[in-house]
């Protein structure tokens, strides 16, 4: 790969920007509790900490000392010190602004390790006597915001293993490190809160099977990950905790999960989007750098042969601005970068915990299928659903997150058409949808067949109803076929982004997409009644609207199954 055509564009960029912190406003933050609306808080909330990265980085990779931008840095760090509430709404109770009463979150644990990595990191390059005022200054603010917190009770995180777990445990620890080096904190404080802060660690790897596959999404896998990896290397260098650090290393290996990332790889940069993500998240090209020099060399697609910044992750996530993955996506790039190898991948990939399975053709064709359970993290009803892709472009489409309000994380989660089975390709059975909180069927995955009980995820008896995929080569061009068996009345259905035309038993889907050279796929529905298209809408993860194709077909009631055959 192309590393330094990489480095030199992401210098370029970084001191292009020019963001600016934007204060926040308590009407924002009510709003949460007022309409369930998370984004119009969390767009100014996350553009103060996008303004914090990028001036950081500015002043950390300037050959200079800029004064204009260090006087930029000091007053975002000030004002962020002196925000009401570092926790977002969504995680805290409404009186929280007022109060400062909440526990520690996700972003409340990402501030703390921010800024004590940036005012350490900062040191010799401000003044003396304002570096020490904003040393103190943060660390009151840490006393009441994580450390008393943290200290008084056990929060619900510690012992899970989600990536909350990996992302609170993680900036905690690193925020104490920073502290100690600045010489705030004791050497015995912090071997305490370190022995504390690795049994975290220990329960967030416990959740990955064996094949290192993240249920959460590769968003997730990102975000936890990074800062797992991060303080991982942060205690290396200080030569802290080593014998635990091998052992969690080791225990990333030996789970595959440093292999996850591209055993869920589509092409033309995009991913499997099961769970909440979108599947076309931008690689942490830092992160994978450092779990390719860890893992002895993982395998870049081809795509990435070039260094070109389109489809890498920049400045910590256009959508967060996130400054530890973005220091990472540069100085891990730097320091690993003789891991960064580009290469074909397997044609397949099975995550047999998961139950998920990725097949990739010659063709640019990949197809990708879920088992799993109706209970898993950020779950979706979702057991048994596809998707197909042509050059990494949705043919059959899975939606992935939604737009995060109060009611996608409430009762009402599963009237979102993202995550109830209505939003998904699989069968509705009796006239059921899926249902939430029910555990998987039976799973099997032999020679090249994918085979999985649905029936639990409906209510239904063991072995009533019956999903089967595979792909075969029919003169060179590959088709897949899926293949419900079931006695009950079933309807299939498949969901397309693309205005499908349907002509008899067929469905014909074109991609415009100029990858895709208007390329057309023919989906077979066999045994199945009059074929009927609806239009439905939804708001993307980013608040956005968009319109989406359901294919639906009955299954005559004389065949015993019904199936799908897609071909191009």
């Amino acid at each position: 790969m192309k590393v330094e055509k990489y480095l030199k564009t992401y210098r370029e960029l970084i001191f292009k920007r020019n963001d600016e912190y934007i204060p926040l406003k308590k009407s924002d933050f009510t709003l949460f509790f007022e309409t369930g609306d998370r984004l119009t808080y969390e767009k100014t909330y996350f553009a103060g900490r996008k303004a914090l990265t990028v001036r950081a980085l500015q002043m950390l990779l300037s050959k200079e000392n800029d004064r204009a931008v260090t006087e930029k840095l000091i007053g975002i760090i000030n004002c962020i010190l002196s925000e009401p509430v570092w926790a977002l709404p969504a995680h805290c109770g409404k009186d929280a602004w007022d109060t400062g009463k909440y526990g520690i979150d996700l972003f409340a644990a990402e501030t703390a390790g921010s800024l004590a990595q940036i005012l350490y990191l900062i040191t010799g390059k401000i003044p003396e006597p304002e570096h020490k005022a904003l040393v103190e200054a943060f660390e009151r603010r840490f006393e009441t915001e994580i450390r008393s917190k943290w200290e008084k009770e056990k929060p619900w995180w510690e012992e899970g293993n989600t990536n909350w777990t990996a992302v609170c445990a993680g900036n905690i620890g690193i925020a104490f490190v920073f502290l100690w080096k600045m010489g705030m904190i004791s050497d015995e404080l912090l071997a305490m809160q370190n022995d504390r802060i690795q049994r975290s660690l220990y329960t967030y790897i416990g959740g990955f099977g064996t094949d290192g596959c993240c249920r959460e999404g590769i968003s997730y896998y990102n975000y936890g990950m990074g800062y797992l990896l991060g303080l991982l290397e942060l205690w290396e260098g200080e030569g802290l905790c080593l014998e635990e650090v091998t052992k969690i290393k080791s225990e990333i290996n030996k789970r595959h999960i440093s292999e996850f990332l591209f055993s869920i790889y589509l092409g033309n940069k995009r991913f499997v989007s099961f769970s909440d993500t979108t599947g076309t998240e931008p690689l942490n090209l830092g992160i994978f750098a450092y779990l390719s020099y860890m893992n002895g060399g993982l395998i870049l697609p081809k795509e990435y042969e070039e260094g070109d910044i389109d489809g890498f992750e920049l400045f910590g996530g256009e959508e967060c601005g996130r400054f530890a993955p973005a220091l990472r996506e540069y100085l891990w790039v730097e320091k690993y970068k003789e891991s960064l190898k580009t290469g074909a991948l397997p044609s397949e990939s099975l995550l047999r915990d998961a139950e998920w399975y990725v097949a990739r053709f010659e063709n640019g064709l990949s197809f990708a299928i879920k088992g799993g359970n109706n209970k898993e993290p950020h779950n979706h009803n979702d057991v048994g659903s596809f998707m197909l892709t042509y050059r990494g472009i949705p043919v059959v489409a899975e939606l992935g997150s939604g737009e995060y309000t109060a009611d996608y994380f409430g009762e009402k989660r599963y009237e979102y058409l993202c995550t109830g089975s209505k939003g998904h390709n699989v069968p509705v059975c009796k006239g059921l949808y899926q249902k939430t909180d029910t555990d998987g069927g039976a799973f099997e995955f032999r020679e090249g067949v994918f085979t999985k009980d649905l029936s639990p995820s409906y209510g239904l008896e063991a072995g009533s109803l019956i999903r089967k995929a595979f792909s075969v080569r029919e003169n060179e061009t590959p088709c897949v076929r899926i293949e419900d068996r079931s006695n009950y009345d079933l309807t299939e259905s498949v969901i397309t982004f693309e205005h499908p035309k349907i002509e008899g038993e067929n469905v014909f889907i074109t991609v415009y997409p100029k990858e895709c050279e208007g390329k057309t796929f023919v989906i077979t529905f066999e045994n199945a009644e009059k074929l009927h298209c609806e239009e439905l809408n939804y708001k993307t993860h980013n608040g956005v609207s968009k319109t989406v194709f359901r294919v639906t077909g009955r299954k005559n009631k004389e065949a015993g199954y019904i199936a799908l055959s897609i071909t191009a």
